[in-house]
């Protein structure tokens, strides 16, 4: 395999601080009208911190969509997972995704 990866810019790392009123404050720092949460499964089922920073960003943040929400049924899961193996983002990913079976499993979790 051959490519380049460029990662995002990171602008600033927040700590010492809880994650919603910090979450909540670089929003209205940076003007952001919305915001996108990305956490694990069980980070943002098994505690409240997505809850909180959601609830901290007000109308900043819509709502958690799960694939279900959006119309992809489980049965589709196996055919998007072979597809997606393929995927530049999925080969170059820094956690290593090796097969099929590896983004279904995120796919499953994300369903």
């Amino acid at each position: 395999m051959e490519g380049t990866y460029t990662y995002l810019p990171l602008e600033r790392v927040i700590f010492g601080r809880p994650a919603a009123e910090a979450a909540a404050q670089e929003a209205a720092r940076i003007g952001a009208r919305r915001v996108f949460i990305v956490a694990s499964r069980s980070l943002a089922r098994e505690t409240p911190v997505v809850r909180g920073i959601g609830g901290a960003l007000g109308g900043r943040y819509g709502s958690a969509l799960l694939l279900r929400a959006v119309g992809v049924e489980r049965e589709q899961l196996p055919a998007i997972a072979a597809a997606a193996i393929n995927n530049l983002w999925v080969r170059t990913n820094p956690q290593p995704i090796r097969s099929a079976g590896d983004v279904l499993r995120l796919l499953d979790a994300a369903w």
